[in-house]
């Protein structure tokens, strides 16, 4: 059995990232690290969870079919979670050894003259104090957000025989 895409091999990435020592931070590297059990054995799935996003990804992500970037933040969401289309940034002078994933798709445009559709799915938190484990709030909205990614990834997988 292969994963397609109209067509086409899957390769859809889904990278989680933050630091799991500032509490809330770490949501999206929680929601990746739930999604792995359950896709990260389907080939063309490739799920990450890292402590940031850095410049060698590039070269990973520049043949992507899509990307859904998760990450924690501070300010109110609406409904506590944000899906957003996001797109390359075009100056790249403040680049450094950690990018925001618009850099950093601006970089695999400026090296590969290719950017994938990405996504960001925010994850509201609200304790980013030193520490381990997420509040009950941001707990609860990653596992909102692991139900609607399990959901975006269930869509763009059709199974051939």
């Amino acid at each position: 059995m292969s994963s397609m895409v109209n067509g086409d091999a899957v390769n859809l990435w889904i990278i989680g990232y933050g630091n799991n020592h500032r509490r809330d931070d770490g949501a999206g590297r929680f929601v990746a690290e739930h999604l792995i059990p359950r896709y990260g054995a389907i080939a063309g799935v490739h799920i990450l969870s890292l402590h940031q996003l850095g410049p060698e990804l590039a070269e990973d992500i520049q043949a992507a079919s899509e990307i859904v970037f998760i990450d924690a933040v501070q300010w109110e969401l609406p409904g506590n979670r944000c899906w957003n289309r996001i797109r390359p940034v075009e100056d790249m002078a403040s680049i450094s050894h950690s990018l925001t994933a618009a850099a950093l798709l601006g970089l695999t445009q400026i090296l590969y003259s290719r950017c994938p559709p990405a996504r960001m799915v925010s994850i509201q938190g609200c304790d980013f104090d030193f520490g381990e484990g997420l509040s009950q709030i941001a707990a609860f909205n990653a596992m909102q957000a692991i139900t609607k990614i399990s959901k975006f990834i269930n869509c763009r997988l059709i199974s051939t025989v």
